[in-house]
């Protein structure tokens, strides 16, 4: 591979588990037995991490005190990128066992859940936001407005009026090979997305408190989703979703856990989100500083 002998290629993955992802690869590589690979300079190939988050102006100012009312799915309608069978699937159990919580009324026959418009909060709204077919599961046909292939400007006032990002990552390599733009889109527009320990970890810039609600890898988005908007876990923590006779509140830490994601609440401070951003476009330059001077990361 001459690029890399001569120095003439470098990386810019958007995620740390992408440059994780590449290191591992060409570390193999440099290791080969073919002296033809080996004698490549695999190893010596620079990667460095770049945050793809642009400085969007206007943003909407938001209620620090409303209730999470607001959620967004966005990216391919694919189900092997966006696991939309089982966030849509847990959402319409959740709304059956509980509707209220949700701001609608039970079924009562009909064929879908109706808003509660006398509820003294506004009823949960799902934008599901991307291109591609989708099935909706017709109980939430009030819930759930699906948005195909919007223009630029509607797409950004569209994310930007969202109170949370649901990512509804399935396994595409997300976490390993390949970085999500929605990710980057989240940060930039000021909305905090629903991550665990382990999306936080792998996309590196994301691993603060300021940008993401973390919820705990054994609540699902849909059961954070409502803890978050009720500030209440009791349901989740007296379940026992495997049926072996224990309780959620019996796996070691997981209440603790639980507590901690309600108490910090959903909704971010608009001057802790900007000072994050500026830390992290700083972050940038010094990358793009190395890029000009081609010095190792």
């Amino acid at each position: 591979m001459d690029w890399a002998r001569r120095g003439a290629i470098r990386l810019f993955p958007i995620g740390e588990h992408v440059k994780t992802s590449f290191r591992r690869v060409f570390n193999e590589r440099a290791d080969s037995t073919d002296v033809s690979i080996y004698t490549a300079g695999y190893e010596s190939i620079p990667i460095d991490v770049y945050a793809p988050v642009l400085n969007i102006p206007d943003l909407p100012q938001k209620d620090l005190g409303r209730v999470l009312s607001k959620a967004v799915i966005q990216g391919s309608f694919d189900v092997g990128r966006r696991d939309y069978p089982r966030f849509l699937a847990d959402l319409v159990s959740s709304f059956h066992e509980d509707p209220e919580s949700w701001g609608y009324h039970p079924l009562e026959g009909r064929a879908y859940f109706v808003p509660n418009h006398r509820s003294p909060e506004p009823p949960f709204e799902l934008a599901i936001v991307g291109s591609g077919a989708l099935q909706i599961p017709q109980v939430l046909a009030y819930v759930i407005t699906v948005y195909h292939d919007v223009d630029y400007n509607q797409f950004y006032k569209l994310i930007a009026s969202m109170d949370i990002v649901v990512p509804a990552f399935a396994d595409f390599g997300y976490y390993e090979d390949q970085a999500s733009s929605t990710i980057a889109l989240a940060v930039e527009l000021d909305i905090p997305i629903l991550a665990t320990k382990r999306m936080r970890q792998a996309y590196g810039y994301i691993d603060d408190d300021r940008v993401v609600v973390t919820r705990p890898a054994a609540m699902r988005e849909v059961q954070a989703l409502k803890a978050l908007r009720t500030r209440n876990s009791t349901h989740f923590l007296a379940s026992d979703p495997a049926g072996d006779g224990r309780k959620m509140a019996d796996i070691p830490g997981l209440e603790t856990a639980v507590q901690k994601m309600i108490t910090q609440g959903w909704a971010r401070q608009k001057e802790a989100v900007t000072q994050y951003k500026k830390e992290l476009w700083e972050n940038n330059g010094k990358v793009v500083e190395r890029l000009l001077g081609f010095d190792q990361p």
